[in-house]
């Protein structure tokens, strides 16, 4: 299916006030994505698209359930968010406040900034 249809097909999907329910949206037809999986995208990206919002329903998002994601991207990737990691010379920064998992097994909140003057 080409970019043109799809974007045909969803522009149908809206109608004043109605949206038409997720099993006639055609990008997640016949597709359940698991709760932990949409926990996960939305505590890494802090973001979910109305499709995944739907299927993650009403009921409320625990700390309990945003810990549980931590912890395990923590214990796969040994930082968290998954993208970050401590500043080496000559390699881009990740800016901001980040957990590393250390050798003893304690974690440390880390934080760290580029020095715009002086990037070495």
């Amino acid at each position: 299916m080409s970019v043109t249809e799809i974007l045909r097909q969803l522009s149908g999907l809206r109608t004043r006030s109605t949206l038409l329910p997720l099993s006639r949206m055609p990008h997640h037809v016949g597709v359940a994505i698991p709760r932990e999986a949409l926990l996960e995208k939305l505590v890494v990206s802090l973001h979910l698209n109305m499709p995944e919002r739907r299927m993650l329903g009403s009921r409320a998002v625990s700390f309990e359930e945003v810990a549980a994601v931590v912890k395990r991207l923590l214990e796969t990737n040994g930082v968290f968010p998954p993208n970050a990691k401590p500043w080496q010379s000559g390699e881009i920064v990740f800016e901001g406040f980040f957990l590393a998992k250390r050798p003893d097994g304690k974690v440390r909140l880390a934080w760290q900034r580029s020095n715009s003057i002086n990037p070495n």
